[in-house]
């Protein structure tokens, strides 16, 4: 009974991934009317958190796990809610564009803590990541069709999907660069698409190399080549960041990968003409300084470094707690702030410098225990390991370039993901890998609160 109730639960949660990846998060809602927009995957996710709380109610053999990021998240949650509490003039003026953002961060952590929940097996561990890498797949083969074609099924799914509603979608100003097409597919914004496909690459390389089959060199491929078709930089740059990060934990299967980088480049040159140049047009050192330094064109809108100096005046005035997390608005009739093109900036400025701390202490910690995990593992798994190292520092990377925590679609995924590999750090330390199950080792004593992967 307590086998077919494990692998319930990371089905589902495999179930919950999917709708996140092909139904297009804010794009589409269900016909209900309530005071606030009610998609999909929000109603899925309370229905998961629902279910998991009765399930720790009524069945004694399912507890609540820790993740070991804790403290962090901690630290983060106090900087959000303190922003709020600073702020309440502004916080009530802006209110539902708060509600809205707490909503979509809130959610991201319920969703890390079902992960780090659910995913309890190898079996769940394998399950998760072939659902992501293959949906991911799927969604950057969409894409190239895309760009060829101008035609994406995700324009209209409500067509496709009768129980969907379209919503007042943002009209993408910036679909075109360099007189290319840039690919959307299911996400918010092209850079967003990229940056999930982006992510996703490190973990096809270390499934390629783990399970050694052609479908999986197949995906890595297709999704370097998908990420180049939204025409971003912030997509290279997260892939050369995972790139160099996953050579310094195994230099010998980064050897293997080189031949992979000749045949994206290859692949990329014959499935989209022209992208590649559009592509290195967009690194030009002149165009990067002339958009860097651009002089205001309003009081919103200017380039990167002509942004920093207005954008650190605004910290000195509150220096701790920021603004309110919710409260800059940079779209729309009630725009009341830069774009700035950079996640941290724009954390400092809205949770200031405590949410901040927490949130790099939060990628610190993340990042530390799964490098830690894979220098003391057996090759296969410090080669996942390593993968899901690679993928968040990619990450925190590609933050520095786009407002990611505004871009449902990739923050869930990215929780996600780090929820999973806090599942295998969790099972590492003291565990012993045989034959691909976690088992206890009987020489030692699981710390308090750490519990071991089972056996799926």
């Amino acid at each position: 009974m307590r086998r077919s109730l494990r692998v319930e639960w990371y089905w589902l949660l495999a179930a919950w991934t999917l709708v996140l990846l092909f139904v297009p998060p804010r794009r589409y809602q269900l016909p209900v009317e309530l005071p606030f927009e009610l998609d999909l995957s929000r109603l899925l996710t309370m229905l998961l958190v629902g279910l998991f709380l009765l399930s720790l109610l009524a069945d004694g053999r399912v507890r609540l796990r820790a993740s070991g990021l804790e403290a962090p998240l901690a630290v983060v949650v106090l900087g959000v809610l303190g922003s709020e509490l600073a702020n309440p003039a502004r916080v009530s003026l802006y209110q539902g564009n708060v509600i809205k953002a707490l909503a979509v961060l809130f959610g991201a952590i319920i969703a890390f803590y079902l992960t780090v929940n659910f995913v309890t097996s190898w079996r769940a561990v394998e399950t998760m990541l072939t659902v992501l890498v293959l949906g991911g797949t799927v969604l950057a083969v969409l894409a190239l069709f895309e760009v060829s074609s101008g035609w994406t099924p995700f324009a209209h799914l409500d067509r496709y999907v009768p129980f969907l509603a379209a919503s007042e979608a943002e009209n993408f100003s910036d679909a075109i660069r360099s007189g290319r097409l840039r690919a959307l597919s299911s996400s918010e914004h092209p850079i967003a698409f990229g940056a999930l496909l982006a992510m996703l690459v490190p973990i096809a390389a270390a499934l390629a190399l783990r399970r050694r089959t052609p479908i999986w060199w197949l995906s890595l491929l297709v999704l370097a080549v998908g990420s180049v078709a939204t025409i971003s930089r912030t997509p290279v740059l997260m892939i050369v960041a995972a790139g160099l990060v996953f050579a310094c934990l195994r230099p010998r299967e980064s050897v293997r990968l080189a031949p992979a980088v000749i045949c994206v480049v290859a692949a990329t040159h014959f499935a989209m003409p022209g992208a590649l140049g559009a592509l290195r047009d967009a690194f030009r050192l002149d165009r990067l300084v002339a958009e860097a330094s651009t002089l205001p064109q309003s009081q919103y809108a200017g380039g990167r470094l002509t942004d920093l100096t207005p954008s650190f005046e605004e910290v000195k005035a509150r220096p701790l707690l920021g603004s309110g997390v919710g409260t800059r608005i940079v779209v729309g009739e009630t725009a009341n702030a830069r774009v700035l093109d950079n996640q941290w900036l724009g954390s400092l400025l809205e949770m200031g410098v405590i949410g901040v701390v927490g949130l790099v202490w939060f990628f610190a910690c993340a990042i530390r225990r799964l490098i830690r995990a894979a220098r003391c593992a057996p090759d296969d798994d410090s080669i996942l390991l390593a993968g899901l190292a690679a993928a968040i520092v990619g990450y925190a990377v590609g933050m520095f370039t786009y407002d990611a925590l505004s871009f449902t679609q990739t923050e869930f995924a990215f929780f996600v993901i780090v929820g999973i590999g806090s599942a295998l750090v969790l099972a590492r330390d003291p565990i012993l890998v045989v034959d691909g199950l976690a088992v206890a080792d009987e020489a030692t004593s699981p710390p308090v609160g750490v519990t071991p992967l089972q056996p799926g």
